[in-house]
């Protein structure tokens, strides 16, 4: 079981509103399973994320919002509530596996610690190989008391229809440009090229935004470093694809690709050193 929550986002994507009023105000009627499917790039984890959040505060507020001071909110933000459980590939490219799925109807089958309900985050739930999904199907038909499922997923026919079947499910929708346009302007001063940007994203806003991180990350690189900056960029971005990564940690893929190529390249030179070779 991961039992280790995602970064809490600090505010809610103005796409996301919609979404928001179509969830009952009393969170105790929420259906015990919500699957939450649309497009990459519009942030539903965040949204997860942040309706777990709501479930698990103290107080939270009329619109479903977390008050962020209580004790649950602390928990959940340094990572370590006891009543929330994310769930993810152990490995990149590797599926959910059923043990995974097997721990998680053990940890909503406890009685809550200090919140008032249990939550597990799936995501993404269409990585959850047949035994896993088979496994998963029995919690669904006896939902235990007082805990709610949330599965995440961006290619929800992947699923099995019985799975579907019994989630509520909330659709997201690619938001209009002139919105998305708005919301990349509030990340970031330099407006010429987020048009552009965002038609390279398919519309989707978020992968927008990191493709414009990106774009800045290697101007820079090349600007301060030449063609030896945008070599170890590359390479750094290579290493990063293969690098092995806690499911539930935040990450910057060209973070942990520079870690990577910094560390085998340490490797390269003991041996060499160690065999009498010269480094160049």
């Amino acid at each position: 079981m991961t039992n280790a929550a995602a970064s809490v986002p600090s505010a809610r994507y103005p796409w996301h509103q919609a979404n928001w009023s179509a969830l009952p105000r009393d969170l105790g009627r929420l259906p015990h399973a919500l699957l939450l499917h649309g497009p990459t790039g519009v942030g539903k984890l965040a949204f997860g994320v942040q309706l777990a959040q709501a479930l698990l505060c103290q107080q939270p507020g009329t619109e479903l919002m977390a008050c962020g001071h209580c004790r649950n909110c602390g928990l959940l933000s340094a990572g370590n509530h006891p009543d929330f459980n994310r769930v993810g590939p152990l490995e990149p490219r590797k599926p959910i596996t059923v043990d995974q799925i097997r721990a998680i109807g053990e940890f909503m089958a406890l009685r809550p610690h200090t919140a008032p309900r249990k939550v597990t985050l799936i995501a993404p739930a269409d990585a959850m190989n047949l035994n896993a999904v088979n496994s998963l199907l029995k919690v669904l038909e006896e939902p235990p008391p007082g805990g709610v499922l949330l599965l995440v997923s961006s290619h929800p026919m992947r699923l099995a229809a019985t799975v579907r079947s019994r989630c509520a499910a909330i659709r997201f929708f690619l938001p209009p440009p002139p919105e998305a346009l708005s919301w990349l302007g509030s990340q970031d001063t330099d407006t010429d090229r987020h048009a552009q940007a965002l038609a390279l994203a398919s519309g989707a806003p978020l992968t927008a935004a990191e493709g414009i991180r990106r774009r800045k990350l290697r101007a820079s690189l090349a600007e301060n470093g030449g063609r030896r900056g945008l070599r170890r960029y590359r390479i750094a971005r290579c290493y990063s694809n293969r690098a092995v990564r806690r499911p539930e940690a935040p990450h910057d893929p060209c973070v942990d690709g520079v870690i990577m190529w910094s560390k085998a390249k340490a490797s390269r030179y003991q041996r060499r050193r160690a065999s009498g070779l010269p480094n160049p």
